[in-house]
């Protein structure tokens, strides 16, 4: 029963949420209504569990069943109220004059709010009991991007992600699901939750632009992942990422985003070598992982790429996810091997 009645809340909440096929449709507007056709869905979606709710017998093995329907109907009230704020303070929208950002939202009400809100700020509904938390746009903080530490992404920081998804957490691969173009036009619409990208001194150009190789430059001393290992330490990278690379340093201790687990065998920010090389090289903003663009050599980080990859080879394969680079948006199915 328990079961069951998860998979029909999962129905619900997915209704008029991850409609993909509908992606497929290039509208060229978005409708006037749109607000109010959210607004239905929503409201049909809490009539249909009140219903459910109300249609099972209370007894001593289903309360807890009755009591997560009531939490689920609680959690769209809360979508509707803040829908209607958008409403009466339009403030999503002031007219249909930029044809990108409409695209955007319809796309974003569409494959993003049930994790990220329909404020942007982490708190939809579909994404409040996952572990890692979907991504705050509000903050304007991100992590996986071709830009000095502390300056905001570029498009194709932002589409990579949306593209590749983000292994090790339910940020899946849209590359076979939405087109460029439209994965292009949400990106817009995502950068206007954060005033930072307004910023001109964080913006993504210039100076603030970091060159990221595509491959190992051959001039350089090929794979050594014991030197590797000796600038992990000399890095003091140990401290936090500890000496088997496990994320269990002693500063790990102190912190809310805790290190990755090297040992995994896999990589949020993506799981090339150049991935690897970016994150070092750029740091990730809103953690405690600074950059290492000035304290090494070009050559040195990728030596650290070497020696962070062979702490992954004896787990690759448990629990593993890699969503590859090319061709875009695909991912091995096998959790467990």
């Amino acid at each position: 029963m328990k079961n069951c009645l998860k998979l029909l809340i999962s129905v619900n909440l997915c209704l008029g949420v991850f409609m993909f096929p509908a992606l497929a449709q290039e509208p060229s507007v978005m409708p006037s209504d749109s607000l109010d056709n959210e607004l239905l869905i929503l409201k049909q979606q809490i009539v249909e569990l009140q219903q459910m709710a109300q249609s099972q017998k209370v007894n001593q093995s289903n309360i807890a069943e009755i009591e997560e329907l009531k939490q689920e109907i609680q959690s769209l009230k809360e979508d509707l109220t803040q829908i209607q704020n958008k409403q009466n303070s339009q403030s999503v929208m002031s007219s249909s004059s930029d044809a990108q950002l409409i695209l955007g939202r319809q796309i974003y009400l569409s494959a993003c709010k049930s994790c990220h809100g329909i404020n942007g700020d982490g708190k939809g509904h579909g994404g409040k009991r996952l572990d890692p938390a979907p991504r705050d746009f509000t903050k304007g903080e991100f992590r996986w991007r071709s830009t000095l530490h502390g300056t905001m992404p570029t498009d194709e920081d932002l589409d990579r992600t949306i593209r590749d998804g983000v292994s090790g957490s339910e940020m899946v691969p849209f590359g076979n699901i939405i087109s460029k173009q439209k994965r292009m036009a949400v990106i817009q619409y995502i950068k206007s939750f954060s005033h930072k990208f307004n910023d001109p001194e964080l913006k993504p150009e210039g100076t603030n632009l970091v060159t990221i190789p595509k491959t190992r430059p051959s001039s350089g001393r090929g794979k050594n992942p014991g030197l590797g290992k000796i600038l992990y330490n000399e890095k003091g990278c140990y401290l936090c990422h500890g000496e088997t690379g496990e994320g269990d340093g002693i500063a790990a201790y102190y912190m809310e985003t805790k290190p990755w687990d090297f040992t995994k065998g896999y990589y949020k920010s993506g799981s090339t070598p150049r991935d690897l090389y970016r994150s070092i090289t750029t740091g990730l903003n809103g953690t405690f992982m600074p950059t290492f663009i000035d304290q090494t050599t070009e050559e040195e980080r990728w030596h650290l790429v070497d020696y962070v990859l062979s702490l992954g080879d004896n787990r690759k394969g448990f629990n593993y996810t890699v969503f590859q680079e090319e061709p875009t948006g695909k991912v091995y199915d096998q959790y467990y091997k």
